[in-house]
């Protein structure tokens, strides 16, 4: 039950914030007001969604791994350190705002298209990173939510959201 909340709910999450970025890609012509009230609308309602979603794969996580048996613990270790590294780095490199997608509300505010760090050879280093952390939890714990959450995550960042990001720049997904 706690494993189809967090799939339903990251499930909204993830279309919420595409669409909104589909509909500031829509405004490219607006004027800076409509677009930077937009932003702000944005940032309020899907950071605190992304924040509430982080939360609630944590929390869950005390009840997938209660009970379950190490599987593979210095793969999981290794998998969660690298995709946290993914993570952090990407996050550096975008800061909040680059994180929660300014470019297309207001591009004027973005140098460039990131092409620093991990960006160099991966699309989307932080959802990559997302990725790897589920399955070294996965393997840490011998919990198979964890593999149908990187799934899931793969799918819904690393497939779709990444094509909605990505749309007329680069269609590489990973």
């Amino acid at each position: 039950m706690i494993l189809f909340f967090l799939l339903l709910f990251g499930l909204l999450v993830t279309v919420n914030h595409a669409r909104m970025l589909q509909r500031a890609q829509g405004m490219v012509g607006a004027p800076y007001g409509e677009r930077e009230r937009l932003w702000r609308r944005h940032q309020a309602l899907n950071g605190t969604l992304w924040v509430f979603l982080f939360l609630a794969i944590v929390a869950a996580e005390f009840f997938f791994s209660y009970g379950a048996t190490k599987m593979m613990p210095l793969p999981g270790v290794v998998l969660i350190a690298f995709g946290f590294i993914l993570v952090v780095w990407s996050r550096l490199i975008l800061g909040r705002s680059g994180a929660m997608g300014i470019r297309w509300f207001l591009p004027e505010k973005v140098a460039a298209w990131e092409t620093r760090g991990p960006y160099r050879v991966l699309a989307n280093p932080m959802y990559d990173g997302f990725i790897l952390v589920l399955l070294g939890l996965g393997f840490w714990f011998g919990t198979a939510e964890n593999f149908v959450l990187a799934l899931a995550s793969f799918l819904l960042l690393s497939v779709y959201l990444a094509r909605t990001e990505n749309h007329g720049h680069n269609d590489q997904i990973f």
